[in-house]
């Protein structure tokens, strides 16, 4: 567009209305999160008569070309400068506001996907849904017909998937933050935790059954989050197991078996008929059962055996030592 006249410039000054100065005092432009500077807005000098200038936009329509500075002094350019009222500073403070927050996001979304977090939570909750199944009355019976048809859903899926490269794809896409990388072009993790729960209620009484389940659902993960932080600080006992790892699955086991037998089952005496264990029939103590889940905790989670999955050995084997444990301990 071409530049207009000096002349039609100095005209458009004199009929521009009066704007407030920016340089007020009683304005203080951080209190207002809403106060922005229009983005084709021109800063000029005006005279208002008494000697002090201040500064206003030009009209609508009006242009100035990036180079002439004849309309404003060297006093208002450096406050222009200062003040950033050309959006300068202004931009290069949000870029790098948004700079940070970036960098913030992207160290989040690393330690996300480090600590598989999604994965660990949904660990966690089914152990709580457990007891709240317990809590309700529910026989194993009837969570193993539940859980089955739940596997069946899941292995229908899977093999879906792994022969149907565009399946695949969704389906990741939409559960991918719960699948770990090896499991995107093999059997889904769920499949072994819902056999494993499987294994243990049909074969273990209603009692061991919920701690095998517990110690799978706190005690791996815990076993995972403080072998993730500290394992490099111990030995290693195993493929991908550490030292650090199977003790915090041994303070779990020991607060799961507390909370479980000590706080939970009390309060539910109808039913507990079918328990394994209780203090009237073990030579057991509750402290000795809690250091035994903590002890059967670290073990079932530090042992290999033949690189099966976790979520089908810990569940099967915690099930088995506590059940033979309980047994020979029995009045």
């Amino acid at each position: 567009m071409p530049l207009t006249s000096e002349n039609e410039t100095s005209q458009s000054f004199q009929s521009s209305p009066k704007k407030t100065s920016i340089i007020d005092d009683t304005y203080d432009e951080d209190a207002d999160p809403d106060y922005t500077l229009g983005h084709d807005a021109i800063i000029t000098e005006e005279d208002d008569g008494s000697g002090i200038s201040s500064l206003s936009e030009l009209s609508e329509g009006e242009e100035i070309s990036d180079d002439d500075t004849s309309t404003y002094s060297e006093d208002d350019q450096k406050l222009v400068d200062h003040k950033g009222i050309f959006g300068t500073g202004s931009r290069m403070a949000s870029q790098s506001s948004l700079d940070m927050i970036v960098r913030t996001h992207d160290r989040f979304r690393t330690f996300i996907h480090e600590q598989e977090i999604p994965r660990k939570l949904l660990h966690v909750v089914i152990g709580f849904v457990t007891l709240y199944l317990y809590t309700l009355g529910y026989q194993s019976k009837d969570v193993v017909k539940q859980i089955g048809i739940a596997g069946v859903f899941v292995y229908s899926l899977d093999l879906l998937r792994l022969n149907w490269k565009l399946f695949n794809k969704a389906y990741c896409f939409v559960v991918g933050f719960l699948m770990r990388e090896n499991e995107v072009k093999s059997v889904n993790g769920v499949i072994w935790y819902i056999l494993g729960c499987m294994i243990t209620l049909l074969y273990a009484t209603k009692d061991v059954s919920i701690m095998s389940i517990l110690l799978l659902s706190w005690c791996d993960t815990a076993a995972s989050t403080v072998g993730r932080r500290f394992g490099y600080l111990t030995p290693k006992i195993a493929r991908g197991k550490s030292l650090a790892g199977s003790f915090g699955a041994f303070v779990m086991g020991i607060f799961a078996c507390y909370f479980f037998y000590g706080y939970l089952a009390p309060q539910y005496p109808q039913f507990n008929k079918e328990f394994l264990w209780t203090a009237q029939s073990s030579y057991l103590s509750l402290n000795a059962l809690a250091l035994l889940s903590g002890f059967i905790a670290a073990l079932s989670e530090g042992i290999d055996i033949f690189e099966l999955d976790d979520n089908l050995t810990i569940p099967a084997l915690s099930g088995i030592f506590l059940d033979a444990t309980i047994k020979l301990a029995s009045k």
